[in-house]
């Protein structure tokens, strides 16, 4: 029998390995249920599901890593959790007043973390908030911290506040230049923990000591708002714009130096990347992109299929 399809009847989400007899716990248990990645992923792009999934334009996403489950945020002020095998929606919160603008996965999944200018966090099992985070300052963008439970925050009024997501409790703050004008766009950080990067609508971007908050450097990285950033390793920094290139940065250095652009992506529309081990990933108006950040060649190759069915 295959643990990993629900028996009928079955109506938790949270599943068993009927082979040996052990709950699995939730399907966002990395240790119970994850499957291992091919480092030589194949873009094929061939449409498994489609269907609608929200009543409004969808702002956020995030999967889990072992790829079965995933998050959605949209403008209709919902977040669903969804599962990849079946494309069926396995919960809808509506805890949010207004659109929905990023999504977090948090603590292997145990959590969801929701922005709609406030933060909710809450238990994707049964739908119920454990906490609500925001009060005079508007919560413009959020990023996780890997392997810690820590949540960092940026605010309209131009500060970073960590938050520990497992409490609900203010840790504390750093206080970006305010020199720098501009709304925060996005925020990233190194995997060694020493840096910390904050984006902004002017196409800013600053580096910050992650320990300490001392600033690094800021510079002028696209022209217009930054998109997107996320790092690539410990010493470089990806980074998006309306200009329609991606930059990697690298960020020891003094100024931060492009190692290389992603151009040549001006007849499509930019909306999104990700970094997957030494890919990058990019949604490209109805099509996925994907270069491989290893290689001297800074091509994106696109999908020959449309990656939608209207």
């Amino acid at each position: 029998m295959d643990p990993w399809k629900e028996t009928e009847g079955d109506h938790n989400w949270f599943t068993r390995d009927r082979r040996h007899g052990e709950d699995m716990g939730s399907p966002f248990n990395i240790a119970a249920r994850s499957r291992v990645l091919s480092d030589d992923w194949i873009l094929k792009a061939d449409v498994r599901h489609s269907f609608k999934a929200h009543t409004g334009g969808i702002r956020a996403i995030d999967a889990h890593e072992n790829e079965s489950f995933f998050v959605t945020g949209s403008k209709d002020g919902l977040v669903k959790c969804w599962r990849l095998e079946q494309a069926k929606c396995q919960l809808s919160y509506d805890g949010h007043k207004e659109p929905v603008t990023a999504v977090n996965l948090l603590d292997g999944g145990r959590r969801v973390a929701s922005c709609d200018h406030s933060v909710h966090i809450w238990d994707p099992e049964s739908g119920r908030r454990l906490f609500r985070i925001g009060d005079s300052s508007t919560i413009l963008c959020m990023y996780p911290f890997v392997h810690q439970q820590v949540l960092v925050l940026g605010t309209s009024e131009n500060t970073l506040r960590f938050i520990d997501h497992n409490a609900g409790t203010h840790m504390y703050e750093y206080r970006l230049y305010p020199s720098l004008s501009g709304s925060l766009r996005s925020l990233a950080a190194s995997p060694d923990r020493t840096w910390l990067a904050a984006a902004y609508n002017t196409g800013m971007i600053t580096l910050l000591d992650q320990r300490t908050g001392l600033l690094h450097e800021s510079w002028k990285a696209h022209d217009g708002g930054i998109l997107h950033i996320e790092p690539y390793g410990d010493n470089h920094l990806l980074s998006a714009g309306p200009d329609k290139c991606i930059h990697l940065w690298n960020v020891k250095t003094y100024p931060p130096t492009i190692v290389k652009s992603y151009g040549g992506l001006t007849h499509e529309t930019l909306s999104c990347f990700k970094q997957h081990k030494k890919e990058l990933i990019v949604g490209l108006g109805d099509r996925i992109g994907v270069s491989n950040l290893e290689e001297e060649s800074t091509v994106v190759r696109t999908s020959a299929k449309l990656i939608h069915k209207a």
